[in-house]
This record gives C-alpha cells, sequence and structure tokens, in this order.
C-alpha cells in the first residue's frame, strides 16, 4: 500500500492565462467553453477590441461613448472573423456611438444582434472543434 501511495504522480502547476490561445480571440475561447456566446461573449470581445486600440472609451453623462480609431487597415486584417464582423457593426452609423448601461433596456435589441453576428461566427469557424457532450 505505501508503495502505490509512493508511485502516485505529483499534480502539475496550475497556469493561469490571461489571454487568449494565439489563434483564438476572447470570443472564441468563451465559446469554446460553454459552446455558445451571450453577453459575456460580447463584452470580453469588446475589451479586446479596445486593448488592441480598434476603439477608445470615453464617459459622457450616464453613457460611455466609444470612439473608433481603426484606420490601420493590417492592424484590422489581424482581428478575428467574429471580432472583424463586431467592429464593423458597432460603427456602421457613424465614429461614436453611446453605450448605455448593460442593464439598461434600450440595449436588449442591439446587443441580442452583436451576440447574434458573434454567435453566427464562432459557429462556422469552431463547430467542428467542439465536441458533442453526451
Amino acid at each position: 500500500m505505501a508503495a502505490a501511495l509512493a508511485q502516485t504522480p505529483k499534480p502539475d502547476t496550475v497556469v493561469t492565462r490571461y489571454e487568449a490561445p494565439d489563434g483564438l480571440s476572447a470570443a472564441a475561447v468563451r465559446y469554446a467553453v460553454t459552446t455558445g456566446s451571450d453577453g459575456r461573449t460580447f463584452c470580453g470581445g469588446n475589451r479586446a477590441l479596445a486593448t488592441r486600440g480598434c476603439f477608445a472609451c470615453r464617459a459622457a453623462r450616464w453613457e460611455v461613448q466609444a470612439v473608433t480609431l481603426m484606420s490601420d487597415r493590417a492592424a484590422e486584417a489581424k482581428l478575428a472573423p467574429e471580432e472583424k464582423r463586431v467592429l464593423r457593426m458597432l460603427f456602421e452609423d457613424g465614429a461614436v456611438i453611446e453605450l448605455t448601461p448593460a442593464m439598461d433596456e434600450r440595449n436588449n435589441a442591439q446587443n441580442t444582434r452583436y451576440v447574434a453576428a458573434i454567435q453566427q461566427e464562432l459557429s462556422k469557424r469552431l463547430k467542428a472543434c467542439i465536441l458533442p457532450t453526451t
């Protein structure tokens, strides 16, 4: 019995990653884990886009204004398909948009549209990678 316990391997160190692996967006990682897209997927994608300098946020009264900064086609070419699509959708009506708090009812239809677009892109790209759970 003591010999069996001595041979039991020790667990490896768990390393937390704060960035998505190469080739995957934050939205793709969430999709792989949950097999779906939701508001958190959209929020994580927006944070990634803002971090990469695709848009900047500034406070305006009770809302937040997002201002597009994307002028470099090379930088846009590096984005994942779902990120490109959402970036285009966010600023399709102009260079500045107002984002109200997440629970604001005015956001429901628009946020649902963004999440659906992300889901569509990710399901096309990653469907073969996700194993069905049975």
